[in-house]
C-alpha cells in the first residue's frame, strides 16, 4: 500500500484562523520543509509566551508539550 506525503497547517492570517491541507505533497521539497519549520517555531514561541502567564504547574505541563510536526 503506497502512502501520500500529506501536511495540515492552522495559521492565523488576517485576523482569522485558516486551515490548509494539502495531500500528494512532495516530502522532499526544501521550501516545504523550511516553512514547515518557520510555523511549527512560531507555534512554539507562542506556546512559551502563553506559559509566562500561567501558574507554575499549568506553565510546566505545557512548556513540556510541543507543536507536532
Amino acid at each position: 500500500m503506497a502512502y501520500l506525503g500529506e501536511v495540515e497547517i492552522s495559521v492565523t492570517w488576517a485576523g482569522r484562523t485558516v486551515h490548509i491541507v494539502g495531500l500528494n505533497v512532495d516530502a522532499e521539497n526544501q521550501a516545504l520543509i523550511a516553512g514547515l519549520a518557520t510555523t511549527r517555531s512560531g507555534c512554539q514561541a507562542r506556546g512559551e509566551a502563553i506559559a509566562r502567564h500561567l501558574p507554575t504547574s499549568a506553565s510546566r505541563a505545557l512548556t513540556k508539550a510541543r507543536c507536532t510536526t
